[in-house]
């Protein structure tokens, strides 16, 4: 130590200000204040002094520098080391995936917007057709209410049971009508909210896996993460284009009444055609059976249209 004193400090001061040989009153006195002792500065070259404890400040400065720059440098090979190769520092090159993570991220919300407009389109179109069901059937009931009355009067028994049991049975084929589409919407709907929910469970499954990964890892997770974002970009788009989603919107398709309309325009068509009239009797009598509607009604009705044909 001393020989490092002389060499380093004492000599080039020495030097400097024209000082006596080391040992000295006024060496002692720098090399106290060199050490932080403040009773060296009182007797040596002030300035010269303030200069060397400076110099001394700045060099224990540099080296806890240093130190805390190597301390950091060691944690970051060890947490290097540690994500490369399971601890055992292959030196697997590491790379940053935060971006990758977060465009991910991005995406996924873009595609859980999606399937909520899709869902909604789908649900918007179950609800347009079955109201314009309900609504025929009601436009229906309401003209056959409006002709029972004048039918069965012509015939001198408006106010007769024959007429109270047609319009009963009117009014029992509209109301099991309408609840029976009533019933399909209800389980359209309840079809559709299967598929979004397992579209969307499915979706959210593969995101909280992101979890697993952290913000830096290696090439090999850089690129599980590039294919799983072209991946996903391929699913927002297959939403209304990939077979298995058409498939599962299209069976979930509105139930059609084979109500009081279709047996009117059915009628219509069959006595305008040119087949035997015993036939046309034979088959219209079938299907008003199916029907379900008004049997005594639309028998009438039919014998209606073909006395109105030409040739029937």
């Amino acid at each position: 130590m001393e020989n490092w004193w002389n060499q380093n400090i004492v000599n080039p001061v020495r030097r400097t200000v024209g000082l006596p040989g080391y040992g000295d009153t006024n060496t002692a006195r720098l090399q106290q204040a060199y050490l932080g002792d403040p009773r060296g500065v009182v007797g040596a070259n002030a300035a010269e002094a303030q200069r060397i404890y400076n110099l001394k400040q700045q060099q224990e400065e540099a080296a806890a520098i240093i130190n805390a720059e190597m301390a950091q440098r060691a944690a970051q090979e060890s947490a290097i080391a540690s994500v490369g190769g399971g601890g055992g520092g292959t030196g697997q090159v590491t790379t940053d995936l935060s971006g990758k993570i977060q465009a991910l991220n991005d995406l996924y919300g873009v595609i859980y917007n999606d399937l909520a407009n899709l869902t909604k389109e789908k649900r918007a179109s179950l609800e347009s057709s079955y109201g314009d069901q309900t609504k025929n059937l009601q436009d229906t009931y309401q003209d056959v209410s409006a002709q029972l009355p004048m039918q069965y009067g012509a015939q001198g028994i408006g106010q007769s049971s024959y007429y109270a049991k047609a319009a009963g049975r009117a009014e029992d084929a509209y109301n099991q009508n309408t609840k029976a589409l009533q019933d399909a919407q209800t389980q359209s709907l309840a079809e559709l909210g299967r598929f979004y929910q397992t579209n969307l469970g499915n979706f959210q499954g593969q995101q909280a896996a992101l979890a697993g990964y952290g913000g830096v890892g290696t090439q090999a997770d850089a690129a599980a993460l590039d294919t799983q974002l072209n991946q996903l970009g391929q699913a927002r788009t297959g939403l209304q284009t990939q077979g298995q989603n058409i498939a599962g919107l299209s069976a979930i398709a509105p139930s059609q009444n084979t109500g009081a309309a279709q047996l009117r325009k059915m009628l219509g068509e069959l006595s305008g055609s040119s087949i035997p009239d015993f036939a046309k009797q034979t088959i219209a009598q079938n299907e008003i059976k199916k029907s379900g509607q008004d049997q005594t009604y639309y028998t009438d009705y039919f014998d209606r249209l073909r006395q109105q044909t030409p040739g029937a």
